[in-house]
């Protein structure tokens, strides 16, 4: 585990506080974004992807949700549940507030930013270790339930340090990978061999339309 300095966006820890994140028995923040609050980078356009321990999770998580008049759904499949979070407080970050319902009427109401929240629903996983393994790249291996405390995969710290990007698999995925690619260079990170050599090797299956369309939509 490892500690981030601090939380620098207030739409995360309502976030966090709201859906009752549990590092230990979830549900948890995994994935691109968790690695942006560890290194406290800008959100920018990344989701905000929960995953949950089990079926009552996920119905807790989206439930509340669903309770939110700043939050839609925009998009519902299989694999998961997709909203997004119109943000709505004061001008001042001290009584920002997560919920418009919850603004005071005298007060000026503000929009801000929409965040793009996922519930993951295609697999259930018992621990935060059990989600990170599944991921493809090792800079993406971090979860946490408060921006404070945080889950690593073995080479993530050093990766991300290092802007090195690295396949976390035996193999590699050859789906969507070279967009995933194309977006952590645009990041930063750099392939190291064996993701090159993985690509090139099978570049004679990669849609490049369909990839960079799938970039582009990033």
């Amino acid at each position: 585990m490892g500690t981030m300095h601090s939380i620098k966006n207030n739409f995360a820890t309502n976030l966090f506080e709201y859906l009752e994140l549990d590092i230990v028995n979830g549900p948890w923040l995994a994935g691109s974004m968790a690695r942006k609050l560890f290194t406290n980078e800008e959100p920018g356009h990344s989701d905000w992807d929960i995953w949950v321990k089990n079926k009552d999770q996920e119905n807790r998580v989206t439930e509340r949700l669903n309770h939110l008049r700043s939050c839609r759904i925009v998009f519902e499949t299989d694999n998961a549940v997709t909203y997004h979070h119109q943000e709505f407080g004061h001008p001042q970050p001290t009584t920002f507030s997560f919920d418009v319902v919850a603004v005071d009427d005298k007060s000026e109401v503000v929009d801000t930013d929409i965040h793009t929240i996922q519930i993951i629903k295609r697999t259930h996983y018992n621990t935060a270790i059990d989600i990170i393994n599944n991921f493809d790249f090792t800079v993406c291996q971090v979860a946490t339930d408060d921006g404070k405390n945080f889950i690593f995969g073995d080479n993530t710290k050093h990766d991300i340090e290092h802007k090195i990007l690295r396949n976390a698999q035996v193999e590699p995925r050859t789906d969507g990978v070279i967009a995933r690619i194309i977006k952590y260079i645009v990041y930063g990170f750099k392939p190291d061999e064996d993701l090159m050599g993985f690509t090139r090797k099978n570049s004679h299956l990669i849609n490049w339309h369909e990839a960079m369309d799938d970039y582009e939509s990033m």
